[in-house]
């Protein structure tokens, strides 16, 4: 039987097949420059990212294909329109919707009034939303207009989705996050890969198992006083950034006693890494900027929780 999808009916016939390039009509692609993530590659903790004038100012056209455009976003606003449909395939679609909407942002110590923007990206199969991301933003405080904040986007041929988040104070611009995300046809869902958020300190995760920061500092003093107490407060990132870091480096020095104590053991810092990670990163990744400090305050939580259960099983094999 000819049929260009028979692989696929073979090992499961109600599964979809679809071919494999994702041909985005121009206008809707975004701009390519979004997936170059080279200014989070800084090693050196007193280099600001925040600060990279050549990376806000230049495109780098040699990282993206000829033919990429840079995306306004009122003028890709204003050509969407309900249910805007920018890749098919079979029972498969890519559409596009927008909407405008008011919220009031308590965080900080004074309330504002946040104006958004947004362009929404779904994933339907059958006329059925599977799955759906914020693709572009634009959202502006309405009182004094002191920041202007900006969600980009890439969608590539092979089918990667590329957002940056980024805070535009006037005389200077911050980034918030960057994500990476892969169209899982399979499973009709928008996979996220990889997540990078800056937010006092630059967290990078790469799913499902490894969580890393990026500029932290290589001192171990700690107020081990305070650190019992730090997740009482979930906007003190310090404290909560501290606490990793202490049970991180207990679970360090247990382990090492253990290995010392049996050489043999099968236990090793990347596994146990890998383990508490990969239950911790299940959470839900932020959207708006105003979900940075909630959720590195629950994944920070999370981590040390699971580090203070593993330290108790190594402390009980130690006493063996």
């Amino acid at each position: 039987m000819k049929t260009r999808c028979y692989l696929g009916l073979i090992l499961l016939l109600s599964t979809p097949c679809y071919s494999q390039l994702f041909n985005i009509p121009e206008q809707y692609k975004g701009d390519c420059f979004v997936k170059n993530v080279n200014y989070w590659q800084q090693e050196t903790p007193d280099v600001i990212p925040n600060e990279n004038e050549e990376f806000i100012n230049t495109r780098k056209e040699e990282n993206c294909p000829p033919n990429s455009i840079e995306t306004d976003f009122n003028d890709l606003y204003d050509i969407i329109h309900k249910n805007t449909v920018i890749y098919t395939d079979e029972d498969l679609k890519l559409v596009l919707n927008k909407k405008k909407y008011k919220y009031i942002d308590n965080q900080g110590a004074h309330p504002q009034n946040i104006i958004v923007a947004e362009i929404e990206l779904s994933l339907m199969y059958k006329q059925d939303i599977k799955d759906k991301i914020i693709l572009a933003s634009h959202f502006y405080n309405t009182h004094n207009t002191y920041w202007l904040g900006i969600n980009e986007y890439y969608i590539s041929p092979n089918g990667d989705i590329y957002l940056s988040q980024i805070k535009d104070l006037g005389f200077r611009t911050e980034f918030i996050f960057w994500k990476h995300y892969q169209i899982d046809k399979e499973n009709l869902q928008f996979k996220l890969k990889k997540l990078l958020i800056n937010d006092s300190y630059q967290y990078q995760i790469i799913y499902p198992d490894q969580f890393k920061v990026l500029n932290q500092s290589s001192s171990s003093v700690f107020k081990t006083d305070k650190l019992k107490t730090c997740y009482q407060d979930k906007y003190n990132i310090r404290c909560n950034f501290d606490s990793y870091r202490y049970y991180h480096d207990i679970l360090l020095q247990k382990l090492s006693s253990l290995s010392e104590k049996n050489p043999d053991t099968q236990e090793s810092m990347e596994i146990i890494d890998k383990q508490i990670n990969q239950i911790c990163l299940t959470l839900p990744s932020p959207i708006h900027h105003n979900e940075l400090a909630d959720f590195t305050h629950k994944i920070t939580e999370c981590l040390v929780d699971q580090m203070k259960q593993k330290i108790d099983k190594l402390d009980e094999e130690l006493d063996k």
